[in-house]
């Protein structure tokens, strides 16, 4: 999936546990997104059902962020990833992790 500079992608990221209902449970919630072509000052807004979130670099292409447990539902959620600014005209969106770690 590629995300062309200036402009945005919506992609379905389907979850078979009931997060929010579970939250007492949840240690961390965290999403990964691999975007092949993201350098270090590379703006790329990213957010979940409409839910804002602090995405930060990770390592070389992954940005990561901490996701609030009541921002996502049991099924199909809208992952939305903005590419602001950078040096490459578009980045390649490789993978998305959602890493659920529970207590």
């Amino acid at each position: 999936m590629v995300v062309a500079k200036g402009a945005s992608v919506d992609r379905i990221l389907p979850v078979a546990d009931d997060i929010p209902a579970l939250t007492n449970r949840i240690k961390t919630l965290r999403l990964r997104i691999c975007l092949a072509g993201l350098e270090a000052a590379d703006q790329v807004a990213v957010s979940i059902n409409g839910t804002a979130l602090a995405a930060q670099p990770e390592k070389p292409l992954w940005l990561a962020a901490d996701v609030p447990p009541t921002a996502m539902s049991q099924g199909a959620n809208t992952l939305t990833v903005r590419y602001d600014s950078g040096a490459a005209d578009a980045l390649t969106m490789q993978s998305v992790e959602l890493q659920v770690q529970y207590e």
